[in-house]
């Protein structure tokens, strides 16, 4: 189950802040980490990546967060490397009651990267959390074609601002 969306740090602001006044949720960085240590938002306006530019390594979307009620214990996976040390996993395969947040971002000032809410479990509590959400995209963006579009979105889209992703070809970019 998943929405898909394209939005500035600027249209999210408001979706995160209308999310966060329904749902007492943390947003916690997903990632394979030299640490075990969790890196974790309270709010989604707190999300320092939010501003930031998509990291090359990601050209096609981004950074990622599950999101969970904010009492839930977010359990991490340690995976042994095949060239020695532990690096540490935190995402959906253990950790039940979440959805994830994947944001998007402005990629090299030309490309708006997608971003997108999912769940691929099936518990009470990560689907109601995701629908909630939804419901918060679809309140604030205007739907084009599959994609629910940002107010910032829009007008980058319509002043010629490519939305898509850096790895594919300009033909697959979202257009009116």
């Amino acid at each position: 189950m998943q929405r898909m969306f394209y939005a500035t740090p600027e249209d999210l602001l408001p979706v995160l802040d209308y999310y966060d006044s329904k749902q007492d949720v943390k947003y916690v960085r997903t990632g394979m980490f030299h640490s075990p240590e969790l890196i974790v938002f309270n709010s989604g306006r707190s999300i320092s990546t939010l501003f930031q530019p998509a990291p090359y390594v990601n050209a096609i979307a981004g950074f990622n967060y599950l999101v969970t009620p904010s009492n839930e214990k977010v359990n991490i996976r340690p995976c042994p490397q095949s060239a020695g040390g532990v690096r540490y996993a935190v995402d959906q395969a253990i950790n039940g009651r979440t959805f994830t947040l994947l944001h998007g971002g402005i990629f090299e000032e030309r490309i708006l990267l997608y971003g997108r809410v999912a769940t691929s479990v099936d518990d009470t509590i990560a689907l109601k959390l995701f629908r909630s959400f939804s419901r918060a995209i679809e309140k604030h963006f205007t739907r084009i074609k599959a994609f629910y579009v940002g107010p910032n979105a829009e007008s980058l889209l319509d002043s010629g601002f490519r939305l898509g992703d850096a790895a594919s070809p300009m033909e697959y970019d979202l257009r009116r």
